[in-house]
């Protein structure tokens, strides 16, 4: 048997058991928490923006279909 610090499964093993007790850290949870927030923190700041976008288009459509209906009545 060779030399078990050459070995690649050796080194996968040590390295996913370094990620387990990583994970259960309040470090991790604090890095986990903290990206979910700023995530939602994101999508409702787009949410915002997309309504606001959709207000606009309706603005221009209505002042559009005024002027359209004017134009027309003065024919």
């Amino acid at each position: 048997m060779g030399n078990p610090l050459k070995s690649t499964k050796f080194w996968l093993f040590v390295g996913g058991a370094a990620a387990g007790l990583f994970a259960r850290s309040k470090t991790a949870r604090r890095a986990c928490v903290n990206g979910i927030a700023a995530g939602m923190q994101m999508k409702d700041q787009m949410a915002a923006g997309l309504q606001n976008m959709k207000e606009e288009a309706q603005d221009i459509y209505e002042d559009a279909k005024r002027k359209a209906a004017g134009e027309e009545a003065a024919l």
